[in-house]
């Protein structure tokens, strides 16, 4: 009997120990409950995302050009309804040119940004500053979604519907750009960010000598009136080099050596007994019309 009854509790504490090491289920509805609530939230996001991109589509013209535009210039949020101002613009393919303008003075950028699908990436910037003539006006190249475009319409909608009657096809728009890039010294930039450098123009070289380059002159006396009175002329000798002269008896000949108009200074002065001209060395200078740099050499 009591053989039996050690025997009965040693097979129930085996049970009993059994029961204890057996591993539970997995609990896979955990699992597969994260991940369906991962892929609903996505799901959501991209089903909200697409509405307010819909949304941004079917507002008008004149308002999308006003979103695009306040994203480089403040003056769309800092002048409501554009008061005293308008913005002239041309859309060729997804290039959007346009300028914000009072009409008369200076400090009036142009930009040229690219419309994408998903919405607007600012590009280049150029602006006229007044006697110093054209500089670059800095842009954060990188894309604005249609949906903060979108937020920033819902929290200021009265402001840019007014601002739409502002708003103003120009076909000259783009041409001007070009040209302030040309005068700044500027190269125009592709939508890949690549750059095309176009060799300039003669006048495009005097201009750069009378902008830029005469104030770099650091040893010379330059006024208006030397600007004025700076022209293409001879030098000492039969040349084909182009030569700028002003003030009497200053001449810089001109060449180009890569991206850079080299500006090689002279001053002539009596004739030497041999009947030749004195020719006095100055300083010399450079301007870069891919970048704009300029200075002396």
């Amino acid at each position: 009997m009591k053989y039996k009854l050690t025997l009965l509790m040693t097979l129930l504490l085996f049970s009993l120990l059994g029961g204890c090491s057996k591993k539970p289920a997995d609990d896979k509805s955990t699992d597969i409950t994260t991940d369906e609530t991962a892929e609903l939230t996505e799901s959501s996001t991209k089903t909200s995302e697409t509405t307010e991109t819909s949304e941004f589509d079917t507002l008008s013209l004149s308002e999308q050009i006003l979103l695009y535009a306040n994203t480089v210039d403040r003056r769309i949020n800092d002048y409501p309804g554009l008061e005293g101002l308008d913005l002239n613009y041309i859309i060729e393919g997804n290039d959007l040119y346009f300028q914000i303008h009072s009409g008369a003075g200076s400090g009036h950028p142009i930009f040229h940004l690219i419309i994408d699908e998903n919405g607007i990436l600012p590009l280049q910037g150029v602006c006229y500053v007044g006697i110093t003539g054209y500089e670059a006006t800095p842009v954060e190249e990188t894309l604005v979604s249609k949906e903060e475009l979108l937020d920033y319409y819902k929290k200021n909608q009265p402001m840019i519907q007014q601002a739409t009657a502002k708003v103003k096809e120009s076909t000259e728009i783009k041409q001007l750009f070009l040209d302030s890039l040309s005068y700044a010294g500027i190269s125009f930039k592709n939508t890949d960010g690549s750059v095309e450098v176009t060799p300039p123009t003669e006048e495009q070289i005097l201009n750069y000598f009378k902008m830029y380059v005469m104030d770099d002159l650091s040893n010379l006396a330059i006024t208006a009136d030397s600007k004025n009175q700076a022209h293409y002329g001879y030098g000492d000798e039969e040349t084909t080099q182009l030569i700028i002269r002003f003030g009497g008896g200053f001449a810089y000949y001109v060449s180009i050596e890569g991206n850079r108009i080299i500006y090689t200074g002279y001053s002539f002065g009596g004739v030497r007994d041999d009947r030749t001209v004195e020719k006095i060395k100055h300083q010399d200078a450079y301007f870069d019309f891919a970048t704009g740099e300029h200075g002396l050499l």
